[in-house]
């Protein structure tokens, strides 16, 4: 937390690099007037991004040692949203499906949401969801915007990495 802190993270008006809206913009801010909104869902998301963050810091710390760590912000969210990852990260898969219907919204998708495509929204929405994993880790926040689009976009499947 206190790297969040030192980074100015946790400020409400973080900034998010390549993005239109603020960090914290679908989690706890309006995305129309960006004024905090306070309910049990935004406190939810909130939670929800504090612990992907946390999971995410603890997962790359791990593989490390193995020559086996996640390099992208993308592959880390295709990790937490397999089932099988909570085994050894609980509460993952529930804080993914919490952020990412925050994210999946139509002040996401902009005044053409009715003519994107479902693959187009789904691509904006990872998008957003993968910036804002990098930016509460380290180790992941210093992906460029062209290594973020070329990673791997793939859906999670059991074979995700471990």
């Amino acid at each position: 937390m206190d790297g969040l802190y030192d980074r100015e993270i946790l400020k409400v008006d973080a900034s998010l690099r390549n993005h239109g809206f603020r960090l914290w913009t679908f989690i706890a801010l309006n995305p129309g007037n960006e004024n905090i909104r306070v309910a049990k869902t935004v406190e939810d998301k909130i939670f929800s991004v504090l612990s992907l963050w946390y999971f995410g810091s603890r997962k790359i710390q791990i593989n490390a040692p193995n020559d086996t760590a996640i390099q992208s912000s993308r592959k880390l969210l295709n990790f937490f949203a397999a089932e099988r990852s909570t085994a050894q990260w609980p509460g993952c898969k529930k804080a993914y499906d919490n952020l990412y219907a925050g994210f999946n919204i139509n002040g996401l998708y902009g005044r053409d949401h009715d003519t994107l495509s479902a693959d187009d929204k789904k691509e904006l929405v990872r998008s957003r969801f993968a910036a804002v994993l990098a930016a509460g880790i380290p180790k992941l926040s210093n992906e460029s915007l062209s290594e973020k689009i070329s990673s791997d976009i793939s859906e999670p499947t059991l074979d995700s990495e471990s």
